[in-house]
């Protein structure tokens, strides 16, 4: 299973920031973006509103949204509000796409994770061994999709598990017929 978080905890790419080009160096917190952040924004999470940096409220989203484990109060602007805003520029990262201004505080609690197996992946994978295995994985089971992925597999077409099963297996096959063509003299 692959694991998105693994050189965020993985202290060997702590300081991988800094072997980034001097134009794309960020250390890790900071922001890329050069509009309006968090900061600029007044909230009051005891009567869970949101002022923009215009000085208009925000309407209330969502009192108790998560999103990636962390719980938090979700605000949006409307259409109207954020369309005819003259700090709308700055304020949305596409204005001309975005319709309107979404943000989210989060409060700092985590929820726990749903997933044990996901839990009991992460304890293996933070291990010595388990980092070690796991750095291998880049080369045994990311070239075949990547492989799959160049002929076209990038959904199955059949419906039922027998079927896909069996879909998935075929792509399986031609692909290591592949490889035994290229391996043969």
């Amino acid at each position: 299973m692959a694991d998105n978080g693994f050189r965020k905890r993985d202290p060997k790419f702590a300081d991988a920031w800094k072997h980034k080009p001097k134009d794309k160096q960020r250390k890790p917190g900071e922001r890329r973006s050069k509009g309006f952040q968090h900061a600029d924004f007044s909230y009051d999470p005891d009567k869970k509103t949101c002022i923009c940096p215009n000085g208009q409220a925000l309407k209330l989203s969502s009192a108790r949204v998560v999103i990636k484990g962390r719980t938090g109060v979700s605000f949006e602007g409307t259409r109207a509000l954020c369309q005819r805003c003259p700090l709308k520029a700055k304020c949305m990262r596409k204005p001309d796409v975005s319709p309107y201004r979404q943000i989210t505080f989060f409060d700092g609690r985590k929820m726990s994770e749903a997933n044990p197996h996901t839990q009991a992946m992460r304890r293996r994978i933070d291990t010595r061994a388990g980092r070690l295995t796991y750095s291998r994985r880049l080369g045994i089971v990311e070239p075949v999709f990547g492989n799959l992925h160049t002929h076209r597999l990038t959904r199955f077409t059949m419906r039922s598990r027998r079927k896909v099963d069996a879909q998935w297996k075929l792509f399986a096959l031609g692909h290591n017929i592949q490889k035994l063509r290229h391996a043969a003299p």
